[in-house]
């Protein structure tokens, strides 16, 4: 098959969507497809695709001019836009429909949101959602029945050949990974936690990827940027993983972390249903006992055992063979 994608999401910071991106792609070149992706600059470390770079005000419409003077059997949907004139068969990623959730947490950008999820609803041959969680609500907004698949995502390539290994550390700490949105619900972790540091000054809790202006309280240490390196570092030092967002769709920190050996206590609304078997779910009301017995014991580490299972639940090589399913 000859594809285009839409790969915007791939920068030099690497975050979940262009992680997910990456990963998706690196995995369909391996079926023997020839992919021309559009991106904001070339991807060395996928050089089987033929790349095109471009960006701001002309992104939009080098897709559209691709996908009309193009011969294309399908249209990679990476992330919630579908060009006019898209070619063949159009496959679109599906990131959750919190927005549809919670809209009134995206104020800005919810009518954008909801024209995109129209749109694909409309236009996409299939759907891929990364929870069955995410396709119900696919089905419930939209009233769309057919072509809409869902497998969770795959423990990103780079962790694979990582030892899950402790990582020694001088002051016990517990790990949030993501971004910063109140759908994140930040604000309750780091509430817990002050509870927990007031009877516990030798801890802290590391907030990775957020702004480094908006959480400041004792014990609390903000890295507004992790590269993969320090992020591996993290998640083997930590006692935990911790969320309590109010919406997930895909869980790729928890993915992360749970293969890296990290646990994680989350709260029911954090963790997809795929992935509640691995993790410790707690109330929000219990959540302050469990964070202070979790850094008062010795660092544990996910079993071999659940993270083999894991690496079978969550596989790139899975979802890629479905949606390729679809359209030979």
């Amino acid at each position: 098959m000859h594809l285009l994608a839409d790969a915007g999401s791939l920068t030099a910071h690497k975050y979940g969507t262009g992680i997910v991106t990456h990963e998706i792609l690196k995995t369909w070149i391996n079926h023997g497809d020839t992919i021309v992706g559009y991106a904001h600059e070339h991807q060395d470390d996928l050089p089987a695709i033929f790349w095109k770079q471009t960006s701001g005000i002309l992104w939009k419409p080098s897709l559209m001019i691709e996908g009309l003077i193009g011969h294309y059997d399908g249209f990679l949907a990476l992330n919630h836009y579908i060009p006019p004139f898209a070619p063949g068969k159009i496959i679109a990623l599906s990131h959750g429909l919190s927005f549809m959730r919670y809209p009134r947490l995206y104020p800005e950008a919810y009518s954008m949101l909801r024209s995109q999820m129209q749109r694909i609803a409309q236009d996409a041959h299939v759907i891929m959602t990364s929870s069955a969680k995410v396709k119900r609500e696919w089905k419930k907004y939209t009233g769309r029945r057919e072509g809409i698949l869902s497998v969770p995502f795959g423990i990103p390539t780079d962790l694979k050949s990582i030892h899950a290994q402790k990582n020694a550390h001088p002051v016990p700490y517990l790990l949030y990974v993501g971004m910063d949105h109140p759908i994140k619900r930040i604000s309750r972790i780091v509430k817990a936690f002050a509870q927990v540091y007031r009877s516990n000054s030798n801890c802290h809790l590391i907030l990775a990827g957020v702004s480094r202006d908006r959480w400041r309280h004792p014990g609390v240490v903000v890295i507004p940027y992790a590269d993969r390196k320090r992020l591996v570092q993290l998640y083997k030092g930590a006692h935990a993983l911790v969320s309590m967002s109010a919406y997930e769709s895909g869980n790729l920190p928890v993915i992360e972390s749970l293969s890296l050996g990290c646990p994680v206590i989350a709260t029911s609304t954090a963790i997809i249903p795929e992935l509640r078997g691995y993790v410790t779910i707690v109330d929000s009301s219990h959540m302050v006992d469990h964070l202070r017995v979790c850094l008062a014991a010795p660092r544990d580490t996910v079993s071999l055992r659940l993270r083999r299972e894991l690496a079978a639940v969550c596989s790139w090589e899975t979802m890629v063979s479905q949606i390729r399913n679809t359209m030979i």
